[in-house]
């Protein structure tokens, strides 16, 4: 006897759900935001589910039914909330966030950190502190600090007292580069332009074993400018006094969005 056995598969899907639904998460400017956490949670059946963008800021989940409250997050936007009908394709755009970090100071022991957490007291004289003070050199600036003096050779140029100590025992760094050209162990300060100087760190106090012997008074760095703001920033400054002192500087700078090209120079004339 042979018994013939005919296997029937019926498939059966309640609700029924015909098409899948793309989600697209964008930052206000049209860019693919990766990572962001997607809640949704359909007003009909109250079933929380937890979706995650990939690198193009997509993810595709099944279509709802009805209206559902879509809860979109991510560390560098505005928390987005709203109750939405579902679509095929759903584009969410999210607003950047006004994020103000605490203040990161370069000369410090031997990486870049907060100014809280650095082991010597640095002060940072910004460039609206340069710009209010209309100052054209470093001797001007640090003329009107606490625990600096300046004083004015015929022969060497402007020097500087810290904490009662000046020449060999102040060191002077451009972006962390030693200043060279001291004569008598001075560095004429009244030189260092400004035009290309974004902020100025100074430690006020002796840092010979992280930056030589000849950093016992204190470290002096000026940070240069790195990019500008604007697509194309042009600027000059023309310094004259009757004693026979002439100087003149620019700064142009051209922005792409995603890198900066700056150029800067100058020239001191002074009898």
């Amino acid at each position: 006897m042979k018994y013939t056995i005919t296997l029937i598969f019926l498939f059966f899907l309640f609700p029924f759900v015909s098409d899948a639904q793309k989600i697209s998460i964008l930052s206000s400017s049209g860019k693919p935001v990766a990572q962001a956490v997607i809640v949704l949670k359909p007003l009909v059946s109250q079933k929380e589910e937890v979706f995650l963008t990939n690198n193009k800021g997509e993810v595709e989940i099944l279509q709802w039914t009805g209206k559902a409250q879509v809860v979109v997050s991510h560390v560098s936007f505005e928390i987005f909330v709203d109750t939405l009908s579902a679509t095929t394709e759903l584009t969410i755009n999210l607003v950047e966030k006004d994020v103000k970090l605490q203040e990161v100071v370069v000369t410090s022991e031997y990486t870049p950190r907060t100014a809280g957490e650095s082991v010597h007291p640095v002060m940072v004289i910004n460039r609206e502190q340069i710009e209010n003070q209309a100052a054209a050199n470093l001797q001007e600036v640090l003329a009107q600090q606490l625990n600096m003096r300046t004083s004015q050779d015929q022969v060497l140029g402007s020097g500087l007292t810290l904490n009662g100590l000046s020449g060999q025992n102040i060191k002077f760094l451009v972006d962390g580069v030693p200043v060279i050209g001291r004569l008598d162990g001075n560095i004429d300060i009244s030189q260092l332009n400004l035009n290309n100087v974004e902020r100025i760190e100074v430690i006020n106090g002796p840092m010979a074993a992280s930056y030589g012997t000849d950093a016992s008074g204190g470290v002096i760095n000026l940070i240069t400018r790195q990019q500008v703001d604007k697509p194309l920033q042009i600027g000059a400054n023309v310094m004259y006094e009757s004693i026979g002192h002439y100087n003149i500087d620019f700064l142009t700078g051209y922005n792409t969005g995603k890198s900066s090209v700056v150029l800067s120079g100058g020239r001191n004339f002074f009898n």
